[in-house]
């Protein structure tokens, strides 16, 4: 009978479900309203329906709603790390079976915890309890520092990626590009991009990078890591930012604002419509861009810098600027832009490389100057001849950098 009431009046041009929770209850139950056809989630194993699942313990499970007995479950956790431990012992539970695939969640302007999600699919519940066994002790042995999600709070992270109370009735539909969510009278829109990953550097810190980029330009979301093994059983993974929208502005496009930044095309635009949603909530892939994982390693690896000196460094530099009233827009722990125009590179030691490529890439549109923090890695800087005859490029002594006149600035700018 509620069914019934809350169909009357509903747009049938675009694909709607209604999620509604009985306080009683522990299950969910989805409606899907469009003439032409009734919304689910279909897979090659079986056929889902996207908010009709059962909480149990560690788990989520979602049971096939056709002849197909495959159940399919989801166990979450959550972690302040994203470290290649964590991804290495993971992919060794992708290679012996144990889950089909694992993906990790990111908050790009909230500091939260990094949640991880592993898919499980089997015949039998038993199975994927012990299969999630195995996994927890093999995580508490090797004292990752991983906490395992249940019930309440487990259902609450599995949910939180489209609605923010699992109590509330939510209308999700498509909306030109976008996904559209209204929830107790707040809408928002979620629009997808892919991540083009093969022109990285290794020297580069491209998901700290980012993600201050990212905050510079104020949009908030998630990165999402997709991790599957293929058939010739290498580890792939995808990568894509999902942008939380609240307030539309088309005069500003993300994917072209980030690229045109970086001077490349890291960010793609995809449609997803709503009968592929279930990719999203289930943290799944939403392209075909894998990337082998082996050449990737860098992105999860620790540099070795001296991060503490850097930081340091940066304090210092950003209350001077801010004392003489000088704005400037941090892009990453070694890259300050000044006045829209002078761009900082600031390195414990040299890297040669990795300056080439930002001069490359920045160049022809700042004026750089280069800080070495170490004073011997300085003078072998000074060394390189070729360095030093380029234009719009000056290399600054780590130890007078405090003396730095920016009145230099004011008047280049």
């Amino acid at each position: 009978m509620i069914f019934r009431e809350l169909f009357r009046g509903l747009n049938t041009y675009h694909p709607i479900f209604i999620f509604l929770k009985s306080r009683q209850e522990t299950t969910k139950d989805l409606c899907f309203y469009n003439y032409s056809q009734i919304l689910c989630c279909m897979t090659k194993k079986g056929k889902y329906h996207l908010l009709s699942y059962i909480i149990d313990g560690h788990l989520v499970f979602y049971k096939s709603q056709n002849r197909c007995k495959k159940l399919i479950a989801f166990a979450l956790f959550e972690t302040d790390e994203f470290n290649l431990d964590i991804i290495e012992t993971l992919n060794e539970f992708l290679k012996s079976k144990l889950i089909q695939y694992y993906s990790v969640q990111m908050s790009i302007l909230e500091k939260t915890k990094k949640i991880y999600v592993l898919n499980f699919e089997a015949t039998r519940r038993d199975n994927i309890l012990q299969f999630l066994n195995i996994i927890h002790q093999n995580l508490t042995e090797r004292k990752l520092n991983c906490k395992i999600l249940e019930g309440s709070a487990l259902e609450k992270r599995f949910l939180a990626i489209i609605v923010d109370k699992s109590s509330s009735e939510v209308i999700i539909k498509e909306e030109s590009d976008s996904i559209m969510i209204e929830e107790d009278n707040h809408t928002i829109l979620l629009d997808f991009f892919s991540m083009k990953l093969g022109f990285l550097d290794k020297n580069l810190s491209f998901l700290s990078n980012f993600i201050k980029i990212i905050k510079n330009f104020r949009k908030k979301g998630f990165l999402i890591f997709n991790f599957v093994i293929d058939i010739n059983h290498e580890i792939k993974f995808c990568l894509y930012f999902t942008e939380i929208v609240t307030e539309v502005d088309e005069s500003v496009s993300t994917e072209r604002s980030v690229n045109e930044f970086l001077s490349i095309t890291v960010l793609e635009r995809k449609i997803i419509k709503i009968k592929k949603f279930y990719n999203f909530l289930w943290r799944r892939g939403i392209s075909n861009d894998y990337y082998l994982l082996h050449s990737f390693l860098f992105l999860f690896e620790n540099d070795g810098v001296d991060e503490s000196s850097i930081i340091k460094f940066n304090r210092n530099f950003e209350r001077n600027l801010s004392e003489i009233q000088i704005k400037f827009i941090r892009f990453s722990d070694n890259l300050l832009l000044i006045s829209q125009n002078f761009l900082f590179l600031t390195i414990q030691t040299l890297r040669a490389e990795y300056i080439q490529n930002v001069i490359a890439k920045y160049v022809s549109k700042y004026f750089i100057y280069i800080i070495i923090l170490d004073k011997l890695e300085y003078e072998k800087l000074l060394e390189i001849r070729n360095l030093k005859s380029l234009e719009n490029i000056q290399i600054l002594d780590p130890n007078k950098v405090d003396d730095f006149d920016f009145s230099v600035i004011t008047r280049r700018g």
